[in-house]
């Protein structure tokens, strides 16, 4: 019979590992050895014999029995404190794992940014696409449980008339902003523009335009209240954060959002990250039409 495989953890590693840690010893982990949890037991259970016993003794017997409940309330205290000790170096180790793959992956980026900002006004736009590219594969890569999408949504101001629902109601000559989607990394799935004709759209580009940072855990269970449930097409994320592609004050450049289908599966890290993400692409974008600039 062929062997079942085990399902794999959608679960983000830094909230498992800050899990693991912050839980100390848990009985019911299955980390831990089963011989652990019964010598321990058999310790706690033991204290209180040796306890009685010793009132009872006399003569050097209640000396010797004081010496042993000493070391057996020592042991159970002893095994606990291993298993903590355990499992700060596995977390440490994960750690450093981690800092590993995240300089690994960020360090190509900003060699790429730096090319970027030395490159000839003509190559600047073929340069910047590859920074694109990248910080959208660093976000997919590394923000996030598996099947998290990474998406850049460019702020473009668009005539009404392109508009259709909102044609003929304004002057030709008006514009409204937009977040038009540009390119996506992780899963096949393709990101939606943001339009001012719908309520999450016209919310989602005031947000991004005030320089506001966007988390939803849990768009079914607790979307917010501008929410609309049809926006997104049926099962295609969960969650997701939104944050803005903007130099300090400036005019708003875009809009970087990572999600997921698994609700509450990005956290607050995963927000600092692609913070830092959207900075590192303002920069880029600003470069790009620096060069573009006669």
């Amino acid at each position: 019979m062929a062997k079942k495989k085990s399902k794999k953890s959608t679960v983000p590693w830094r909230v498992r590992a800050r899990a693991k840690i912050s839980r100390g010893f848990d009985w019911s982990s299955d980390n831990v050895p089963s011989y652990a949890i019964g010598v321990s037991l058999i310790f706690v259970v033991v204290t209180p014999i040796l306890s009685f016993m010793a009132s009872r003794a006399k003569g050097g017997w209640v000396w010797t029995i004081l010496v042993v409940q000493v070391f057996v309330a020592a042991g159970a205290w002893l095994i606990p404190f291993l298993q903590r000790r355990r499992a700060n170096r596995d977390l440490i180790a994960i750690e450093a794992q981690a800092r590993v793959r995240v300089s690994d992956s960020l360090d190509p980026l900003f060699e790429e940014l730096g090319a970027l900002m030395t490159a000839s006004p003509a190559r600047r736009g073929e340069q910047y696409g590859k920074v694109l590219t990248m910080v959208l594969s660093s976000a997919d890569r590394l923000i996030g449980p598996e099947r998290s999408r990474a998406c850049f949504f460019e702020a473009k101001n668009v005539p009404l008339a392109q508009i259709s629902t909102l044609a003929g109601t304004f002057a030709p000559a008006q514009q409204r902003m937009t977040l038009q989607h540009v390119q996506s990394s992780g899963r096949s799935a393709t990101g939606r523009s943001f339009m001012p004709t719908s309520k999450v759209g016209q919310t989602m580009i005031e947000k991004m335009r005030s320089g506001e940072t966007v988390h939803c855990a849990d768009v079914t269970d607790e979307p917010p209240e501008w929410w609309d449930a049809t926006f997104k097409p049926s099962g295609s994320y969960e969650t997701f954060i939104s944050v803005p592609v903007k130099v300090k004050s400036r005019t708003l450049l875009g809009m970087l959002t990572l999600d997921n289908p698994t609700a509450r599966s990005l956290d607050k890290d995963d927000v600092e990250f692609l913070k830092l993400l959207g900075r590192v692409l303002a920069v880029a974008i600003s470069a790009s039409l620096a060069g573009n600039q006669p």
